[in-house]
């Protein structure tokens, strides 16, 4: 096994998994040495039979790969497959929150991009527990504070991200797809992931969270602070997805969703792609002492 460290846990990883050169690419910043310590999630590869049913679908369309998947309990069961290549895995809880995940899979081209995402929901899953959250979100840092751009796919989170790299001096990327929100010693962190889509911004680091911004794109540039029952539909919806929308685990994202809500505003920009909107947002969390 190899460890990793995401978001401050450790992870366990079979080497034959990381063998595949685009996992070794995504996970190579976060390789750590093994202590006394047990891991958080342990993932492993084994043999896998029980997959007569399912109850639950999904479809990654970008790499046609369709997601089947059940719950049995804390036993969690999921299939993917795409054309020749089928890969099964079944993540269960073991003891003091500890997890463990087997994967089965031929070998085949396809095996690399299902592990990629396979990899990210068995953390999403494992972090859960330990009050962290993974949030669809392009993310910035200014002067160690991290501002998290949420909206929908196509809405222009990374090119916000860019705006601010292109005109906010001091800033700089921490993650543009996938990074994860956690609540520690009564504050709010936000972490870099190996996911960050198809921008190469692995970093294993941390910054406080300042503020997260629901992007909307408009002919014109508006900002306003949500309510709270406005914010909480949008985190919901930032981060539901990594979920299966199985009660069990969304049941504990609303937990954290909620602790999150007391410390970090959320504000909805309407904007253009243009830098006069990344200036709008850094002024506004100026003003409200923010930033």
């Amino acid at each position: 096994m190899l460890y990793f460290s995401i978001a401050g846990f450790i992870v366990a990883i079979d080497e034959k998994i990381f063998r595949y050169k685009y996992i070794a690419h995504i996970l190579q910043n976060f390789l750590v040495q093994p202590d006394e310590n047990p891991p958080l999630l342990a993932v492993g590869i084994g043999q896998i039979t029980d997959f007569k049913k399912f109850d639950r679908h999904s479809y990654i369309e970008e790499l046609s790969i369709e997601s089947f998947y059940r719950r049995e309990g804390n036993r969690f069961l999921c299939k993917m497959q795409c054309e020749e290549t089928c890969l099964c895995s079944e993540f269960y809880e073991k003891e003091n929150y500890t997890f463990e995940m087997i994967v089965d899979f031929n070998q085949s081209a396809k095996v690399g991009a299902m592990l990629y995402y396979l990899l990210r929901w068995a953390c999403c899953f494992a972090f859960l527990h330990r009050q962290t959250l993974g949030v669809h979100s392009s993310t910035i840092v200014y002067q160690n504070k991290s501002v998290l751009f949420l909206g929908k796919s196509g809405m222009g989170k990374s090119t916000h991200s860019q705006l601010w790299l292109e005109n906010i001096e001091g800033t700089e990327l921490l993650n543009d797809d996938a990074p994860f929100v956690q609540i520690y010693n009564n504050q709010v962190l936000t972490w870099g992931s190996p996911w960050s889509g198809k921008t190469h911004c692995l970093k294993n680091m941390s910054a406080p969270t300042a503020a997260f911004v629901f992007l909307k794109q408009t002919p014109y540039n508006k900002i306003r602070k949500l309510s709270l029952y406005e914010a909480l539909t949008v985190i919901l919806d930032a981060s539901r997805f990594y979920y299966f929308n199985d009660e069990l685990f969304t049941d504990k994202n609303y937990e954290i969703i909620s602790e999150i809500l007391k410390k970090v505003p959320i504000y909805y920009l309407e904007c253009l792609p243009q830098a006069a909107a990344a200036q709008l947002v850094f002024d506004i969390l100026k003003s409200d002492n923010i930033l």
